[in-house]
């Protein structure tokens, strides 16, 4: 039969993006295995596609976002790539 004593563990709060999260760690260990555990302790939350995308992070206007857009931090459309080439290299 295996030796086995029981887990230390640690409770402990991170922020990442402004969220805070619970954790316990537990440091397991018996004949056989050496392991750390972390355990999310914080309620399950339900995404939304809104709370993922910002469109603002996305949509640059050379006017609102002056650094941004002359950084080149926007997306274009196939189309609006191929217009933008075409002003550019003059093709």
């Amino acid at each position: 039969m295996l030796s086995a004593f029981k887990p230390q563990t640690k409770r402990f709060e991170i922020n990442i993006l402004n969220t805070q999260y619970f954790l316990r760690l537990a440091y397991v260990k018996n004949n056989q295995l050496e392991t750390f555990v972390i355990r999310i302790l914080n309620p399950p939350q339900l995404l939304s596609i809104d709370s993922l995308f910002d469109p603002s992070n996305y949509l640059v206007s050379p006017f609102n976002s002056t650094k941004e857009f002359v950084k080149n931090n926007y997306f274009l459309t196939d189309h609006q790539e191929e217009i933008k080439n075409n002003i550019i290299f003059g093709l």
